[in-house]
């Protein structure tokens, strides 16, 4: 793959915190690490990784580190690259191994909002599931771990929660933002509850920001959710986002309007040199 490469790897349900460490040392030799963001209203652990080796290496560490707890859960390892390309069946022959789990690998070649009805491993309102079983290959199989490794272009993840919105209305709202009927290409909605407060939220996913910014979604959202007397709620970044994207967002939203130079950690690395 070429670089820079990124890794994003999504653990349902959270594992226990000795494995959360456990991932933590095994990717911490690369370039740059989000430490494990644990989200109680998804019950899952996110990763997201700058890749400074081997893709295949930073997948089998994480494997082999998730591995040595033997309970259920379905993994989603989100491999982005520039160009990206299908390994051969040893790949995932290999994390199966590590990992005890059957493992299906796919290529992403759409944009955000029609991969929404081909993920195989992704949210819904009963929490994160196989929906296309063919993908793994295993139909029929009788197992509680699933993985799934997907190779394609760097996206963005937002969770989004809802406020007075009703559940029945969730589907709606995601046909409105984000999917092949909604306006926005690059934008992908997957509806989800809360395991900790009951209540509706969306994750957003964006495969153009430049296209498709995620503020401009925001906004739809904002306006959908006014139908059915509720509000956008918190907004909470479950990967990395783009400097120029979080301004625009703040720009549109609050409104404030900023520039690079005005963010102090864009003048940290100079202070270091």
């Amino acid at each position: 793959m070429a670089d820079p490469a990124f890794l994003r790897a999504l653990v349902s349900p959270a594992p226990p915190v000795a494995i959360c460490d456990g991932v933590n040392a095994a990717l911490s030799r690369h370039r740059r690490l989000l430490p494990a963001r644990v989200d109680q209203d998804l019950d899952c652990a996110v990763w997201n990784i700058e890749l400074s080796g081997d893709l295949k290496a930073a997948v089998v560490a994480v494997a082999r580190a998730l591995g040595s707890a033997r309970q259920p859960c379905s993994v989603v390892f989100d491999a982005q690259s520039a160009t990206p390309v299908l390994p051969d069946d040893s790949f995932a022959r290999e994390i199966e191994g590590v990992l005890g789990a059957v493992v299906g690998v796919v290529l992403r070649d759409q944009p955000a909002s029609q991969w929404v009805s081909r993920r195989a491993l992704t949210l819904g309102p009963d929490g994160f599931s196989v929906r296309q079983p063919q993908a793994f290959g295993a139909q029929s199989a009788t197992t509680d771990r699933w993985a799934l490794v997907e190779f394609g272009t760097p996206t963005q993840l937002l969770k989004v929660e809802l406020n007075g919105v009703p559940v029945d209305a969730l589907s709606r709202l995601c046909h409105a933002v984000g999917d092949e009927r909604g306006g926005l290409l690059h934008i992908g909605a997957y509806p989800g509850i809360s395991q900790r407060s009951g209540q509706p939220l969306i994750v957003l996913e964006c495969s153009d920001s430049a296209k498709s910014p995620l503020h401009r979604a925001l906004s739809i959202l904002d306006i959908e959710t006014t139908r059915y007397g509720g509000a956008v709620g918190r907004t909470v970044a479950l990967s990395f986002l783009p400097l120029a994207g979080l301004l625009r967002t703040l720009a549109a939203r609050m409104p404030l309007d900023a520039s690079p130079n005005q963010v102090i950690e864009t003048h940290l690395g100079q202070a270091r040199a």
